[in-house]
């Protein structure tokens, strides 16, 4: 059974260049979740839209105080969808559903911390429940700012590799909120400029080169929602930080030579606050029991085949699946089910502009 095709693409100058340009490949594209992204923003089938709220103000804020560049690209988004920046910036500030409704992912990194002789690897499942979702893979090349390539480039990154040797991917968790009718916080986070998860991908693979300092970073944004975000860089250090708004962030590190992370907290004061969802336990347990079992240094195919394994692949709910080589610079991305579809690679420093559809088994 075929799906509809990943569309893979090059964008390249300034920052609102490349807002433009991703522009003009959503109103050229027009799938059914281009169409919702577009409908949020004011752009419905004929024209552009109006109206915008206070929160877009903090929302902007926050990104002039920890990457301005976004606020240019933003920009450039706006101009060549014919709307106000402002409306964007609102429709990123409202609170969106959570984990337990749709999604389940499954992160690791290999060869790092003790292990860290071998190059090190990060592996990854992006598994979601919704069939409209339009996959793309974008290599971004901005001038005065870092190469990137990630998922879901229509807005943020889900997932992504900088050519600085950063890595950074995430997976929701289900945390249900402080009080009746709150969504994580919502309000206050709203209120203070919080960001969702693609933007804070975005935000540690623009300003960040290491393991470190992405973590400095991560404890000071406010956070939209409940995350896990695993992050490893070139020299092989990987981290993974649990982050619960109005909770705080809490670190998890390599251990027998990896780490890993599904969509619950692991660390003993935040666990509590997770509810299990789509199997968490379960593909944590899997991974985690095949890299204590290692004894030797894993290679790209090894993480490949982990992600394919029965009970860590989701079926069709598994979107895409990726397995990213920091040190090489690097990433490997299966368009669909690792069982099921090719890993193709994609190097971020060759300089070759990708622009081609790939086909999806699901």
């Amino acid at each position: 059974m075929f799906d509809r095709p990943c569309q893979v693409m090059t964008l390249e100058g300034s920052y609102e260049d490349i807002g433009r340009q991703r522009a003009e490949r959503m109103l050229a594209r027009r799938t059914p979740f281009v169409q919702y992204l577009l409908a949020r923003w004011g752009v419905p089938a004929g024209g552009a839209g109006a109206g915008s709220g206070a929160p877009w103000r903090c929302l902007a804020r926050t990104l002039e105080r920890f990457c301005p560049q976004l606020l240019d690209e933003t920009r450039g988004l706006a101009r060549g969808l014919g709307v106000a920046e402002r409306d964007i910036l609102a429709a990123w500030a409202r609170p969106g559903g959570g984990a337990g409704q749709h999604g389940a992912c499954t992160l690791f990194a290999v060869n790092v911390g003790a292990a860290a002789g071998a190059s090190p690897l990060v592996g990854r499942n992006f598994d979601l429940r919704q069939d409209d979702m339009d996959r793309c893979l974008v290599l971004a090349r901005p001038r005065g700012g870092p190469v990137t390539l990630g998922g879901n480039g229509w807005v943020g990154l889900a997932d992504g590799a900088s050519d600085a040797g950063l890595v950074v991917v995430a997976a929701e968790v289900d945390a249900p909120p402080s009080s009746p009718g709150d969504a994580w916080g919502a309000a206050r986070g709203v209120a203070r400029g919080a960001l969702r998860f693609p933007m804070i991908v975005r935000v540690l693979l623009e300003t960040c080169r290491t393991v470190a300092g992405a973590l400095d970073i991560i404890a000071q944004l406010p956070h939209m929602s409940p995350f896990n975000y695993l992050i490893a860089d070139a020299d092989g250090r990987a981290a993974a930080a649990e982050v619960c708004p109005g909770h705080g962030l809490e670190l998890r590190w390599p251990a027998g030579g990896g780490v890993a992370a599904t969509n619950h907290f692991v660390s003993p004061r935040l666990a509590p606050l997770a509810r299990p969802v789509w199997l968490t336990h379960r593909r944590l347990r899997i991974v985690s029991e095949a890299i204590a079992a290692r004894r030797e240094p894993w290679g790209v195919a090894d993480c490949q085949r982990l992600l394919a394994r029965p009970g860590v692949v989701q079926g069709r709910i598994t979107l895409w699946s990726e397995v990213f080589e920091p040190a090489a610079r690097r990433a490997w991305y299966a368009p669909g089910p690792p069982d099921r579809n090719p890993f193709h690679p994609f190097s971020l420093t060759s300089g070759e502009t990708y622009d081609a559809e790939l086909a999806v088994t699901v």
